[in-house]
């Protein structure tokens, strides 16, 4: 079962199997974390599509309203970035 996280924590208390449901102008992005501190997980949603990708978060790493995320994720064609559109609003869940 997941709990929602206060707004106020998600960037400063994400950890391993917390799920970040992130709504951006144009798509929402579904963020399973692995490792917080390597910024990495599976993503799905939005321009990556619907099945779960392995993901890193480029840095400098922003989850403010109106930030763009970029996302670099590995396709059958080789490495590819991803910018998102900038993003709305976020849901942290976390498992108890």
């Amino acid at each position: 079962m997941y709990q929602e996280v206060q707004p106020a924590e998600i960037t400063s208390d994400i950890r391993v199997s917390d799920v970040l449901s992130i709504h951006t102008r144009n798509s929402v992005y579904e963020v399973f974390v692995i490792d917080p501190v390597r910024a990495y997980g599976l993503v799905k949603g939005g321009a990556v599509g619907r099945c779960a990708t392995e993901a890193f978060f480029c840095q400098p790493v922003s989850l403010d309203r109106g930030a763009k995320l970029r996302l670099l994720i590995e396709t059958k064609k080789g490495l590819r970035f991803i910018t998102t559109s900038p993003i709305e609003t976020i849901k942290h869940l976390r498992s108890e």
